[in-house]
């Protein structure tokens, strides 16, 4: 279990740790510790300590107008994961990735395959190629950043 984590110290940092950059930040940590074997991890949420009236940047559930509650960019990285894991943890080796990937391999409870990536590369798509899974059909569900997902 990895304890502590958030994007940036000290309450995190407008317009960086409630971004779409922070998000996938939060979704590649989760690879690498799901990879490493960690069983979870919490992430710093909820009201700033020294300004009670505003929420922590980084936080994953922020506060909105008439007492309701909204999902922040870190909430997003958590909702893939979570559709991601359910399953065993796969070994996977990148080749000629030059670490502009980042990826996770998962064997779902019904044993279909799913594999997890986030380019890195602002300027350039990637092309993957999966060895070694017979596959009898293949699907990709992608997300795009569609404007601002920030307050």
């Amino acid at each position: 279990m990895h304890v502590e984590a958030n994007s940036i110290y000290n309450e995190g940092q407008p317009g960086v740790s409630d971004t779409l950059g922070a998000a996938l930040w939060g979704l590649e940590l989760m690879f690498q510790l799901a990879a490493a074997g960690a069983a979870g991890v919490n992430f710093h949420a909820g009201p700033h300590n020294l300004r009670p009236e505003v929420d922590k940047a980084y936080t994953p559930i922020a506060r909105a107008e008439g007492g309701r509650y909204r999902p922040a960019p870190l909430y997003y990285a958590m909702l893939m994961f979570a559709w991601l894991v359910p399953g065993a943890v796969l070994p996977l080796r990148m080749i000629g990735a030059s670490g502009a990937v980042a990826a996770l391999a998962v064997r779902a409870p019904d044993g279909s395959l799913r594999i997890g990536l986030i380019n890195k590369d602002l300027t350039r798509g990637v092309r993957v190629t999966v060895d070694g899974a017979s596959t009898s059909r293949a699907g990709c569900d992608r997300e795009r950043a569609c404007g601002s997902i920030g307050p």
